[in-house]
């Protein structure tokens, strides 16, 4: 037999991995790009020009870079803050005291700051 040859470890593995294809828990699990795509129809979006605008003017904001420390560090707009995306839900009211403060959020593709915006 073919489980003879395999070690107790890999064997409960194994075992563990056909109880979950026969359970298909992996059928509902959606891509990086699914997620995404969902979290941006969800999500309020400002354009280029209207962040534009609002460096411009004089309405206060805060603007949140929340892509990694190394897209950070690489450049970003200026005055924007870094807070990684990951840490957002956790320690949002550390970072921003005002609860009715304005936020905008960034990152490269939208993906990341959809998403923050739905869950901070």
């Amino acid at each position: 037999m073919i489980i003879n040859c395999i070690n107790k470890s890999t064997s409960i593995v194994f075992i563990l991995l056909i109880a979950l294809f026969s359970m298909n828990v992996w059928g509902d699990i959606k891509t990086k790009q699914e997620i995404g795509s969902a979290a941006k129809l969800k999500a309020p979006h400002r354009s280029s020009q209207q962040l534009s605008g609002y460096l411009s003017g004089d309405e206060n904001f805060i603007l949140l870079d929340v892509r990694t420390e190394t897209e950070y560090q690489a450049g970003h707009i200026k005055g924007a803050q870094w807070f990684a995306r990951g840490r957002l839900e956790y320690y949002i009211q550390e970072l921003i005291k005002d609860p009715d403060a304005k936020i905008v959020l960034y990152c490269r593709t939208d993906g990341r700051s959809a998403l923050a915006a739905l869950t901070s």
